[in-house]
């Protein structure tokens, strides 16, 4: 975010469907907006904020004077009507004061087909913006359409761009000699996930041994991303931008390429993996008596 003299500043909006608004920023708590000062913004909307010098308990508000750039060009929507030769489609990442006034020419749409359109006007007259219909996803009486309904819903990125897969893929797909040299060699520890057979990515392996004097030794075992994810690097920065990964029954939207999230990242049976773990020493009773956290290679 940055702030100028004038003291506007520019960040990205989150929408709530009340229509009031959050600006998020980078060196102080998010700015927010009131529903009717939003100007015409939409959730993802880069803006400029003009900040109330009048501080509030609940944190800064402010005022959007300007769009800087649109979060999206494309919205995801469901037909409502047809008037003078236009559809009328509702989406809901506009709020429920506006509407999408739909160029379908040649199209065979009906009342409540599920369509992707992309934005030709943001502003245009009334409450509504103009668009361009692309393709139709499926009727909103069709379940079976609905997970793909909410992937372009909420913009949900779907593919890697080559740069981020071809970082992943010069990583291999074992784990070479060189990396183990700094580690503790924990590949002979009985080490048990706790996912289902159907999972694709193992997180985290638990193991746990005693000694003679009947105390506990527990291990914690964190598939260690970030010996992969450097800080800043393409993979990195994509992950930040899907923040997490989506699951929807039988479909998952990873947030890091297959040859990580599903390789090299995956506690997966039989084959070593890098990790962190926390190894923790407890009484008979119960009582911690110390823990370390260190860096690892189990096999689970």
């Amino acid at each position: 975010m940055k702030k100028e003299a004038s003291e506007r500043i520019e960040g990205q909006i989150s929408v709530h469907p009340k229509g009031f608004g959050f600006v998020k920023v980078t060196d102080g708590p998010d700015i927010f907006i009131p529903k009717h000062l939003t100007l015409d913004a939409v959730d993802g909307d880069v803006v400029e904020v003009a900040v109330n010098p009048k501080v509030s308990p609940r944190g800064p508000e402010g005022e959007i004077v300007s769009i800087v750039k649109r979060g999206r060009t494309h919205l995801a929507g469901t037909i409502l009507a047809k008037s003078r030769g236009h559809w009328t489609a509702y989406s809901p990442i506009l709020g429920q004061e506006k509407w999408i006034h739909l160029k379908a020419k040649g199209a065979s749409l009906e009342e409540g087909d599920r369509i992707v359109c992309k934005v030709s006007n943001w502003e245009k007259e009334g409450n509504f913006v103009e668009a361009q219909f692309v393709r139709k996803i499926g009727h909103i009486s069709d379940p079976s359409v609905d997970i793909e309904a909410a992937i372009e819903e909420f913009g949900l990125p779907q593919h890697f761009t080559k740069e981020v897969n071809g970082a992943a893929k010069k990583f291999g797909k074992t784990v070479q000699p060189s990396e183990l040299k700094e580690r503790i060699d924990c590949t002979d520890w009985e080490c048990v996930t706790i996912d289902p057979d159907t999972a694709k990515d193992f997180d985290d392996a638990i193991s746990l041994t005693t000694d003679k004097r009947g105390h506990f030794f527990l291990g914690v075992h964190i598939a260690d991303v970030a010996h992969y994810v450097k800080a800043g690097s393409v993979i990195d920065k994509e992950a930040a931008n899907r923040c997490n990964s989506t699951y929807f029954p039988g479909q998952c939207i990873p947030m890091l390429p297959e040859n990580l999230s599903n390789e090299l990242c995956s506690l997966k049976p039989n084959v070593v993996r890098l990790t962190q773990a926390v190894l923790a020493e407890f009484t008979p009773q119960g009582d911690l008596v110390s823990f370390h956290v260190v860096r690892n290679a189990i096999k689970s």
